[in-house]
């Protein structure tokens, strides 16, 4: 049976009111929304109820999903010892599930690390539902590092399980739309937040979700949201199928975005394949940017895939521009598959004679021993791009004020520990920050007296 139903809710604790205190009247209408929510959901009687939460457990490269016979929780920290949780899995989904990821190669499971106890982002929508619904049992899965579209995937295995049982399912995503839309906001203010809700919200009274692949990743991080990787997982549910969709309410007066929303399904609609459509137009524009990739990205390039189809390290071409034989400079491989990161590696330094021989090493080591990420494989290959920066300018300097993130990278040395950020990061908006940023990355105490060098980058893309 296919998919019935799904939802996209917020979990914001203040809409309890043994939590709120009285500042749930404050988002009356998110708390109604969610009430209507569970109205819904007892009306339709779902014998399974899978619930997608950015606070379950999370993992750069594996879904994780929830195992075992009984999730229990409360609500404890914060201070509602009253409000329990106790819940039963349905393991013949889960086993399924986990067994059509296996086959269809998704890194999806129960191997992880498992924690029964239920997350925030679970149980404050399992408050309001389990008040006007019981009799289902529950599937619970997380978000992952992977991209945007894997999790479109995930989703569409969600539903291919659910028309294998022959289940009635209703999916239920539950994150928060940015938290930075006022100054008291968990983030502070960014205007970023409010431009995020806007679109995003759009995106969901059109039901339009192949826009999800869209958004700009810098607005995704700055924004500080935590729906959107949930949304994608549910849009994959309702993958192929017409929908209908409806806000019933939208709120952001307590510095964070709270969006309820239903899909109804309707009818089957291939046409509204979104995780195709985004991999075909995908392949189209990765294509497109081949061509126009100058002698420094076709080499990086060539380097990965000769030594991922062959094992065999590229031998370096003789018609490159004589700048790329001259002279030792750092160099940096940026990776990017399917709008995610994949692999960055590099040196400030050069470590080897030239700027070419530099090049091909770090594309190698970037695509396969980037310790974030698994090796780069040959089914990867055409969802590639890739960015090399070749570093200038690299001195040393004496204090914090020498720094600007947006115009230098940043080495810091400390007791043979060290570490190296890019200029420009879309999270690094001071040279304190930066500089933090660094020390944490290499380990290093916030209060050490650490040996900074700065530097400019050429980009080749």
């Amino acid at each position: 049976m296919p998919i019935i139903a799904g939802f996209l809710v917020p979990h914001p604790a203040c809409a309890i009111p043994q939590v709120g205190k009285g500042d749930e009247d404050l988002i009356f209408r998110t708390v109604n929304s969610m009430d209507k929510v569970a109205t819904r959901i007892a009306e339709l009687k779902p014998d399974t109820i899978v619930m997608i939460s950015a606070h379950s457990e999370a993992y750069s490269d594996y879904f994780q999903v929830s195992d075992g016979d009984v999730a229990i929780g409360s609500l404890a920290k914060y201070d509602a010892y009253d409000i329990t949780f106790r819940n039963y899995y349905d393991r013949e989904f889960v086993k399924s599930f986990c067994a059509l990821c296996h086959s269809e190669g998704i890194s999806a499971g129960i191997d992880a690390e498992n924690r029964h106890y239920l997350d925030h982002g679970t149980m404050i929508p399992l408050y309001f539902i389990n008040k006007k619904y019981r009799s289902y049992n529950l599937v619970r899965l997380g978000v992952s590092g992977l991209p945007l579209i894997d999790h479109y995937k995930l989703g569409c295995v969600i539903k291919k399980v659910s028309n294998e049982l022959g289940k009635k399912v209703v999916v239920v995503a539950s994150g928060d739309l940015s938290h930075c839309l006022t100054g008291d906001a968990p983030y502070g203010f960014n205007p970023v937040g409010a431009k995020y809700d806007t679109r995003f919200n759009k995106l969901i009274s059109s039901a339009n979700f192949l826009d999800l692949f869209s958004f700009p990743e810098e607005m995704l991080e700055d924004s500080k949201q935590c729906c959107h990787r949930v949304m994608t997982i549910l849009a994959g549910t309702l993958d192929k199928s017409a929908v209908t969709s409806s806000i019933y309410s939208y709120e952001g007066q307590l510095g964070t975005g709270l969006t309820v929303a239903e899909f109804s399904v309707k009818e089957k609609d291939d046409s509204r394949a979104f995780g195709d459509l985004y991999l075909n137009n995908e392949l189209v524009n990765v294509s497109k940017k081949k061509e126009h990739e100058d002698k420094y990205v076709s080499l990086a390039r060539h380097s990965i895939e000769t030594y991922v189809t062959t094992g065999r390290r590229l031998r370096i071409p003789s018609n490159l521009p004589p700048q790329m034989f001259e002279g030792q400079k750092g160099v940096f491989i940026t990776i990017r598959e399917k709008g995610a990161l994949r692999g960055c590696l590099g040196s400030a330094k050069g470590l080897t004679k030239n700027v070419a021989t530099e090049i091909v090493t770090n594309a190698m080591k970037a695509a396969t021993e980037d310790p974030r990420f698994n090796p780069i494989s040959k089914e990867d290959l055409d969802f590639l791009t890739m960015s090399v920066f070749v570093v200038t300018g690299l001195m040393e300097v004496k204090s914090v004020t020498d720094l600007d993130p947006n115009v230098y990278g940043l080495v810091v040395e400390y007791d043979g520990k060290h570490a190296t950020l890019l200029p420009g990061l879309s999270t690094v908006h001071t040279a304190a920050e930066q500089l933090a940023l660094a020390k944490r990355k290499a380990g290093i105490m916030q209060d050490d007296k650490c040996r900074l060098y700065r530097f400019t980058i050429e980009k080749h893309e």
